[in-house]
């Protein structure tokens, strides 16, 4: 079923009016005025920016789950820092601080 919203009325160069629901029938008034030639590159386009928008939806998609499993690395370094700062009023040794800054090294390493 067609949503109102996505209907669109055109006006042909001879004033008669089209209703535009779908690609398919823009497809078919392309065919029926310019010819099958140049429907059917406006079809290719229509089937290229259909491709290229799901490989942008993919990539966002990847990119927001690799922002958040940076933003959990990031979150883990800052429980060792604040550990470091905070969480150890005594004075540390040099090898404990060391061990605690490899953790951090390790973390960003194999992320």
């Amino acid at each position: 079923m067609t949503h109102y919203d996505d209907i669109k009325k055109v006006t042909l160069i001879d004033d008669s009016i089209e209703y535009i629901d779908s690609p398919k029938k823009i497809i078919r008034l392309i065919n029926n005025i310019l010819g099958n030639d140049v429907a059917e590159y406006v079809e290719s386009l229509y089937y290229y920016s259909c491709e290229t928008n799901r490989r942008i939806d993919t990539d966002l998609i990847a990119y927001e789950a690799t922002l958040e499993e940076y933003n959990n690395y990031f979150g883990e370094i800052e429980d060792i820092v604040n550990y470091l700062i905070k969480g150890n009023r005594k004075r540390m040794n040099k090898e404990k601080l060391f061990k605690e800054l490899a953790k951090i090294k390790e973390i960003i390493i194999n992320r």
